[in-house]
């Protein structure tokens, strides 16, 4: 590993000439040697211990209570704030003093981004080695600690970042020999923590104001403001706006976290529905606070498209394959609207969702299902619609909107989740939530409502999860289906958002968003 580039009040420190500026440790929090794994805290912890559970927890208000499977709530756990970066409650500051923090969120996603450092598992462990100057440090598979140390092939260390919208989680570095990754889980057990240094500030931030969109009538989302250069250097940032021009943080503002990122959203609230506002980002470090350039946004829905194709409008992204995507589900009147559901290779809504009333489901044997003990399709009990049934009879894009529309492939869902053309941003719309998605190309975006699902006679999990079939599934006459699944966070390891595709049965109902790729759209 690389020698010390220098040390601070006796720890020492790699220059991994990261964006941000990070310095990161030579070592674990606790540690003597790089291979050590040093202590393990609870998250908002300074003090190590040996019983890490949510009754032994510090900030834990609820009384004696072992609780290994639920989740306190907000009046249970003490707020000691969503960022711990450089408080009294952040280990890494408290013991090693001077600049000395615990990383952020932000900062443990900069560090596993391959554009900046390459991770090679060797002595059970992540040597980190930055791509930009060949520098770099080693991360031990420490494990994690409850009321024992356990999983030591796997590393398990601490961020100061509180898992959003869940206050009894919180986010980490996870690895092990094949991967590594971001991910959240419940702030009591013990992990590690590798400490950093944030970038020391020479000039003012450089921010830029991102774009306003319409979440309802008082309110609306300031989408992807970017912070340029060393961003770990800014304490806080967020938006300021007015109804005069030229906004600062003397005006109506939101602080969105304490710590730099590279990139943030804020939702502003008390917005008149037709009134014209100026907004601004805004960023402050140890030098002073600078503004992006000023947006002027008028507070009204503009659901607009960029034309019609045989009557319903479309939004084109810019995509390289030439998609162009619906502005609502089939069957909506809105783009927040959830539309109609269906079962895949079915034109038309039904009352009951399952394998009884699936139309190409034939029971011969009488099981209710069309497979076997081992998960094998039975014989003779399924109609083979073949394996894409994008443009043909049993596409309701196609036999509902006609001319070229469909639904989409997974190829099309794999361009349009693809983070080099579009954002995906958990948001709402009208009071409905759901993920906006622009194009990184022009600028222009669709809204999907989190739809849900249908299944037997019960809509579930409306306004936390959307489910929207694709056209393909893995092989002819199989029982599932390829869709596209998200919801506002993880029940078990509470990410902000899950987005992902996956297949499941035929049978259940789900929505659609309908595409087309024809260039001569207008109708």
């Amino acid at each position: 590993m690389s020698e010390p580039d220098g040390e601070i009040n006796g720890y020492g420190y790699v220059d991994l000439e990261l964006p941000s500026g990070t310095l990161w440790a030579t070592m674990n929090l606790g540690a003597n040697k790089i291979e050590d794994f040093g202590e393990y805290y609870a998250w908002g912890e300074s003090e190590t211990k040996l019983d890490f559970s949510w009754h032994n927890y510090k900030y834990y208000k609820g009384g004696y209570s072992d609780r290994p499977s639920a989740f306190p709530t907000y009046n249970e756990l003490e707020n000691i704030g969503e960022e711990i970066s450089n408080t009294k409650y952040d280990a890494a500051h408290v013991i090693m003093e001077e600049t000395w923090v615990m990383p952020t969120k932000a900062q443990i996603d900069e560090l596993q981004d391959s554009s900046y450092c390459e991770w090679t598992w060797i002595n059970n462990g992540y040597c980190v080695k930055s791509k930009i100057n060949g520098k770099s440090i080693f991360l031990p598979a420490a494990g994690i600690k409850e009321s024992d140390l356990d999983d030591l092939k796997s590393g398990y260390y601490q961020s100061s970042t509180l898992c959003e919208g869940v206050p009894c989680c919180n986010y980490f570095l996870s690895f092990y020999s094949g991967d590594h990754s971001t991910n959240g889980s419940s702030i009591y057990y013990g992990r590690t923590i590798r400490p950093v240094i944030c970038a020391t500030a020479s000039s003012e931030p450089n921010v830029t104001t991102g774009q306003p969109l319409y979440n309802d009538k008082s309110t609306a989302t300031v989408l992807n403001c970017q912070i340029k250069g060393k961003w770990s250097s800014v304490l806080n940032h967020g938006i300021c706006w007015n109804t005069s021009g030229n906004p600062t943080i003397s005006d109506n503002y939101k602080v969105e976290g304490h710590r730099g990122v590279p990139s943030y959203n804020v939702v502003i609230n008390g917005l008149e529905e037709g009134k014209t506002y100026y907004i601004r980002a805004y960023a402050t470090n140890n030098v002073g606070t600078s503004y992006g350039e000023e947006i002027i946004y008028t507070h009204k829905n503009n659901n607009t498209s960029d034309g019609k194709q045989n009557g319903h409008d479309y939004v084109d992204l810019g995509l390289p394959s030439g998609t162009k995507w619906a502005t609502m589900n089939i069957g909506a009147s809105a783009p927040e609207d959830y539309g109609n559901y269906y079962a895949w290779g079915e034109t038309e809504t039904k009352e009951t969702y399952n394998w009884s009333t699936y139309k190409y489901f034939f029971d011969n044997n009488g099981d209710s299902v069309p497979y076997d003990d081992n998960w094998r399709v039975e014989s003779g009990e399924l109609k083979d619609i073949g394996c894409n049934i994008a443009g043909t009879q049993y596409d309701v894009a196609h036999m509902k909107w006609g001319d070229s529309w469909k639904i989409p492939t997974s190829a099309q869902m794999d361009e349009l989740q693809n983070r080099k053309y579009c954002e995906w941003i958990w948001t709402f719309l009208n009071g409905v939530k759901g993920y906006i998605v622009t194009s990184k190309l022009n600028g222009k975006s669709i809204f999907l409502p989190a739809c849900g699902v249908f299944y037997s006679n019960e809509q579930q999990l409306m306004n936390t999860d959307g489910h929207y079939w694709l056209s393909t599934s893995e092989a002819n006459n199989a029982f599932y289906a390829d869709y596209l699944i998200f919801s506002s966070k993880s029940h078990e390891t509470c990410h902000k958002s899950e987005l992902f595709q996956d297949d499941n049965g035929r049978d259940h109902g789900r929505a659609i968003r309908p595409v087309f790729t024809r260039k001569n759209e207008a109708k």
